[in-house]
């Protein structure tokens, strides 16, 4: 009970929310003005991967990166493999959902996003589907990995630029992160000598000089 009440209190932190907000404003930014230069490319499919893998500590954010980016191969291959054997039919794209949940869920060991298996089969199944005229089921594919590798990469930039940057200001709140992101007691150690040490040094060095 103890254990949620803490997570609770972490998860309406106004400061986390300040975090959150400037590294998903950061990241779709990017993303957003980056893809719009480019005619008749659409940057949403590249910005919803920013707002979804985007977190307040880096390791976090290299793991929705992970789940996300292998679900969504799984869902591709899924729907690739289920298109070349049935085509386009509603059976065989409820049983490729299905089958893509079941990967998602055992086959890989990130299972934050298993939900995208799923999602990406039916971005690429269903267009097919609704317009049998349409074949472009594999342009589909690579472009939907090709997002979540943008969007994803960017997310993990902005993560990396703003820990290194929380981490020179404010190194008590950033190795308090680090914690809460997964690391142990001694990365903290470590952080916290580099955070205090370092200094120290610096100005010995000075009175020496």
């Amino acid at each position: 009970m103890l254990k949620n009440g803490s997570m609770n209190a972490k998860e309406t932190d106004p400061a986390s929310g300040i975090q959150y907000a400037l590294r998903v404003a950061v990241g779709t930014s990017i993303v957003w003005f980056g893809l719009r230069s480019f005619p008749g490319v659409n940057p949403l499919w590249a910005v919803i991967p920013v707002i979804v893998i985007s977190e307040t500590g880096f390791r976090g954010t290299i793991s929705a990166f992970k789940s996300r980016l292998l679900n969504t191969a799984v869902g591709c291959a899924v729907a690739l493999v289920f298109l070349a054997l049935f085509g386009f039919t509603s059976w065989s794209i409820l049983l490729a959902m299905t089958l893509s949940v079941l990967a998602g869920s055992y086959l890989i060991s990130f299972h934050v996003s298993w939900k995208v298996a799923p999602v990406t089969v039916a971005i690429i199944m269903v267009p097919g589907f609704v317009n049998p005229g349409s074949n472009g089921a594999l342009s589909a594919a690579f472009w939907r990995t090709g997002e979540v590798l943008l969007g994803g990469g960017v997310a993990v930039g902005v993560e990396w630029l703003l820990t290194g940057i929380e981490r020179r200001y404010r190194p008590d709140e950033a190795v308090a992160e680090t914690l809460n992101s997964g690391g142990n007691a001694n990365e903290y150690e470590t952080v916290r000598r580099h955070d205090t040490v370092k200094p120290e040094a610096q100005k010995a060095g000075g009175e020496n000089t």
